[in-house]
């Protein structure tokens, strides 16, 4: 068998539906920031107003002017912060869609756990988690990968046991209501648990025990990462891990197919691999 990978695509759907989120929210980012440009112009307008009659409390027209001016500043203020937060989910959806790229254009298991933990850190934004396998002749979550929290903290869960198990066996992600940013990581308590499934096989679930500092809470474009991850990620995981274990019974099976070769003829002994004398 030979050992080049095979190539393999991100799923159409799945990168349809990220391009066509990320469309919407550059179509989003044009118009905030054509009235942004708008409302600063009409800033300076007012500006030169009040300029030009500096004793707003003498005039009528020009306390107008201050009132308005003043509704304006904030209106523009929202628009600048709202402007922000749409660029940062922008950022965030072209991450996913490299990261999605990625994590099916590979075979290789270590890889795969590499650009779930990006996702993890980088996207969901927690810097203490875990990703654990199943273990089917055991029936336990196994952790593999453990960061941001001791490795001994993390132990095996046995499925349907402590909220780990019970997520996994609800086929529904977990999380906490509040979340406590400067509460220290608690490997019996995660913050959300992501079981991850392919169709009604499961192989195995993502714990996240600590938010970054400037990430006080959960939101809802966390949640349909959860999504992401409990479908696209359990199948690179699973296509990986069945790729590894070929892999491992090829190599097995050529080192079978050496030892049954007949050892090779001594030069000059006139000896033939048989046994027989040349003649």
């Amino acid at each position: 068998m030979s050992n080049e990978r095979s190539d393999r695509s991100v799923p159409t759907e799945a990168v349809g539906k990220v391009l066509e989120a990320a469309t919407a929210e550059r179509k989003a980012l044009r118009v905030l920031l054509r009235e942004h440009r708008d409302l600063q112009v009409q800033n300076l307008e007012l500006v030169q107003q009040l300029v030009e009659k500096p004793d707003p409390a003498q005039e009528g027209a020009s306390k107008t002017d201050a009132i308005r001016f003043g509704l304006m500043e904030a209106e523009n203020s929202e628009l600048t912060t709202n402007y922000q937060k749409l660029l940062q989910e922008n950022n965030n959806l072209f991450k996913l869609y490299i990261a999605s790229h990625r994590l099916h254009s590979t075979l290789a298991l270590g890889e795969v756990l590499d650009v779930i933990s990006e996702i993890i850190l980088n996207l969901v934004g927690a810097d203490a988690y875990s990703i654990q396998f199943f273990d089917e002749p055991s029936g336990q979550l196994l952790p593999v990968v453990v960061r941001g929290i001791e490795r001994d903290a993390v132990k095996p869960v046995k499925i349907g046991e402590g909220i780990i198990g019970s997520a996994v066996t609800s086929h529904q992600s977990y999380s906490l209501n509040a979340v406590s940013p400067g509460d220290p990581p608690d490997a019996d308590h995660p913050l959300a648990v992501i079981p991850l499934r392919t169709n009604q096989s499961l192989v195995g679930a993502v714990a996240l025990y600590r938010l970054l500092s400037h990430k006080p809470e959960l939101r809802d474009v966390d949640f349909q990462l959860f999504d992401y991850m409990a479908t696209h990620a359990a199948m690179a995981l699973n296509s990986a891990q069945l790729y590894t274990a070929s892999e491992r019974k090829v190599s097995k099976m050529k080192e079978f197919l050496n030892l049954m070769q007949p050892p090779a003829a001594k030069p000059g002994t006139g000896e033939n691999p048989t046994g027989g004398s040349a003649r």
